[in-house]
């Protein structure tokens, strides 16, 4: 769980989905889920974020009041969460 102002927003808006796989959501925590999805960069999936998945995920994940660096940095944290430190630093780079 993520910690401080991101808290409340992964609570509210993304671990409904993200805390269990719900509709094809990557999981936090499954490496599997979320290798593949890390290798498109931090921007692209948050890109993702912003404009919704249709038809599972709405614009802005649900959090209409979220600004952008909001997102990035609840995204940027399930990959955290998902990833092994070393696999990370591969798909980052």
């Amino acid at each position: 769980m993520p910690e401080g102002a991101l808290a409340q927003p992964y609570q509210q808006h993304c671990q409904m989905c993200h805390g269990r796989g719900v509709a094809g959501a990557p999981r936090v925590g499954s490496a599997e889920a979320w290798a593949s999805r890390a290798t498109q960069g931090l921007a692209t999936l948050t890109a993702h974020v912003v404009q919704g998945i249709a038809p599972a995920m709405p614009a802005r994940g649900g959090c209409l009041r979220c600004d952008d660096a909001t997102l990035e940095a609840l995204v940027a944290w399930m990959i955290e969460a998902s990833l092994p430190t070393e696999q990370r630093s591969k798909e980052e780079g």
